[in-house]
């Protein structure tokens, strides 16, 4: 009869604690879980390192184009003097720059030209000034074709200044430092003023 009462006593407290596990073991009172069960209560921090969905992807920059190319030097270009054209008191000459190389270049804006007399192996005169502002024309010279620009001088006896005889001229290519000397006979300039002009280089010869 104890016996009996025990184990009514005991359902008793199963039903109103709802703590007994099959078997008529009580367990723990904790709100964790154990590891086979489930997870935790604790929350856990997101993943990091991985590309989160949705995000945008920056696309790499290209780079900008080269349309400028190679300069051209007195490598790739030949310089000459062509004939002089004298109309009252101007005399006009052009200078050509022949690109006698294998790969084409790029040039614009104007030439360095000075004078020099070949018996003193001087400069004579001043050098000669630009015919205006830059006007910005980049141009590729190719193989075998040409640039050019426009030289002209003032009479130094019209000019009212004292006259030097020049039949030297040098040449200088923009952004190039090599100085080409080239031969023309009979150029008159001041030797005390500048009495040249130079135009910017053209396409062409």
């Amino acid at each position: 009869m104890v016996k009996k009462l025990r184990m009514m006593t005991a359902a008793l407290a199963c039903v109103v604690l709802g703590a007994c596990a099959p078997g008529g073991t009580a367990q723990s009172g904790t709100g964790s879980q154990s590891a086979t069960g489930g997870a935790s209560g604790t929350a856990q921090p997101p993943a990091t390192g991985g590309p989160q969905s949705g995000a945008a992807t920056a696309s790499p920059s290209l780079p900008p184009p080269d349309v400028e190319g190679l300069p051209c030097t007195a490598e790739e270009l030949q310089a000459s003097l062509g004939e002089k054209t004298t109309n009252g008191g101007t005399t006009t000459v052009t200078i050509s720059f022949w690109n006698g190389s294998s790969q084409e270049c790029t040039i614009s804006g104007f030439p360095q030209v000075s004078f020099m007399s070949s018996q003193t192996n001087e400069t004579v005169g001043l050098e000669a000034i630009r015919d205006g502002e830059d006007p910005g024309n980049i141009f590729k010279v190719l193989p075998q074709e040409s640039a050019h620009a426009i030289l002209t001088l003032d009479d130094p006896a019209a000019a009212g200044c004292s006259t030097a005889s020049a039949d030297l001229v040098t040449v200088v290519l923009p952004g190039d430092t090599a100085q080409v000397t080239l031969s023309h006979a009979d150029l008159s300039v001041c030797s005390d003023a500048a009495s040249a002009v130079v135009g910017p280089l053209e396409p062409g010869a």
